[in-house]
């Protein structure tokens, strides 16, 4: 899985996690930007747990992760959360894709309000684990 820049912004991050024990479970951290090292041969290109924005991957590989429909727009960390360990995800800096210009859009700039089941699902399992 490649992702790389948005008009010449990038967005990385990693996921770090720290082992738990029986009563507390284990936790997830994301950190924005966050990139683990060099991909070999590829002096550009990091490896790194998720990219923001887009991507290009093999439709096998995003398949096995799978999304869960119901988190639509805000389940794009959890994808990658659930990839951990089956995904290589990578961002190269001389990869890069314009932003579509066009039409003013009043609605554009405005985030969905996350309300309801699917929000609170997805806020359960960053805090539960499950």
């Amino acid at each position: 899985m490649l992702g790389g820049k948005v008009v010449e912004k990038q967005f990385p991050f990693s996921i770090i996690y720290e082992e738990g024990d029986e009563t507390e479970g284990g936790c997830m951290h994301r950190k924005s930007g966050g990139m683990f090292h060099a991909l070999p041969g590829y002096p550009q290109c990091s490896l790194v747990s998720g990219v923001v924005n887009f991507f290009l991957a093999r439709t096998d590989a995003a398949q096995r992760v799978g999304f869960d429909p119901q988190l639509k727009r805000i389940g794009h960390s959890e994808f990658f959360m659930d990839g951990l360990g089956s995904l290589m995800v990578a961002t190269c800096g001389h990869v890069s894709i314009g932003h579509q210009k066009g039409r003013a859009n009043n609605n554009y700039g405005r985030r969905p309000e996350h309300k309801g089941p699917q929000a609170a699902g997805s806020l359960q399992r960053w805090t539960t684990g499950g």
